[in-house]
């Protein structure tokens, strides 16, 4: 179990903030879109009730190519999804879908 955990912790793209929010002081969340990827930008699950699928518009095995307008591979989309951990802030997800099979 411990070896799938980290396997798991490498594949969940998330960041982590220590921002603080107004009124609230300081504190320190872990954001996620609620997806896990496999070939490092291929949606391969996705959290039921996480921002991603509650979008409606990205499924399993499409592939994320851009975020926020910025090409993305399997090395830099880590780094790329971090972002603020404002309520309300918005990430723009470019996708290629995929095409049955």
């Amino acid at each position: 179990c411990g070896k799938l955990g980290e396997v798991l912790k490498k594949d969940v793209i998330s960041g982590v903030s220590t921002k603080s929010a107004e009124g609230a002081g300081n504190f320190k969340t872990k954001t996620t879109l609620g997806m896990l990827l496999k070939d490092g930008t291929t949606v391969d699950e996705m959290v039921i009730g996480g921002p991603l699928s509650n979008c409606k518009k990205i499924a399993r095995l499409d592939e994320i190519v851009k975020v926020d307008g910025v090409p993305v591979t399997a090395a830099n989309i880590g780094s790329k999804m971090i972002g603020s951990d404002v309520p309300g802030s918005a990430v723009i997800l470019t996708v290629r879908k995929h095409q049955g099979g």
